[in-house]
């Protein structure tokens, strides 16, 4: 993903478990091998593995800001990265399955993962830690979305539903439109 205000860089997250900050003219900015690999979390810890075996694959990556994006892994874990720095800000392990997606709303400091175990997790980045998560849904949520000026989160799910949150209502959704005949991503 692209930040918009950083210019030209964008963040991907490749099939070798890496992580990295490339400019549009192909220079990398910053890297991280085996990026969720055990060990890779944060804090004044011993250092990443290398192996990449140890390594969980990166699904979503998300700029928050200039020079500082979030990574969801398929363990439903997510990190917060600054390429200033060696290793995450901070990491999160509250989800129990794949992060399909994130939205961010940098003004609340809340950012959003939706989860293939059917929670959607609210995490306050100012005190980085896990501020709500709803209760299992009976679906896999695939995509999030901040709507109505910051009122409303809907999240798309695998069976076609659309799930919609009022803001600070996380625990149970707020209403839901299901009949869309394929996966909502």
């Amino acid at each position: 993903d692209f930040c918009p205000t950083a210019g030209p860089v964008l963040y991907p997250a490749s099939l070798d478990k890496s992580v990295c900050a490339v400019n549009t003219d192909g220079a990398v900015l910053w890297k991280k091998e085996c990026a969720h690999g055990k060990g890779n979390r944060g804090g004044s810890g011993a250092g990443a593995s290398t192996n990449v075996a140890d390594a969980s694959a990166v699904n979503a990556c998300l700029p928050l800001e200039p020079n500082v994006f979030a990574t969801g892994d398929d363990d439903g874990d997510i990190r917060i990265w600054d390429i200033r720095q060696a290793k995450p800000v901070c990491a999160f392990d509250d989800q129990e399955d794949y992060i399909a997606d994130m939205a961010v709303d940098m003004a609340r400091g809340r950012l959003f993962a939706a989860s293939g175990d059917g929670t959607l997790g609210v995490y306050n980045l100012k005190q980085r830690q896990l501020s709500a998560r709803s209760e299992y849904l009976e679906d896999e949520l695939l995509s999030v979305e901040i709507m109505k000026g910051g009122k409303t989160v809907v999240c798309g799910s695998q069976g076609g539903i659309v799930n919609l949150w009022d803001w600070g209502s996380w625990a149970n959704i707020s209403d839901r439109f299901p009949g869309h005949p394929e996966s909502i991503q």
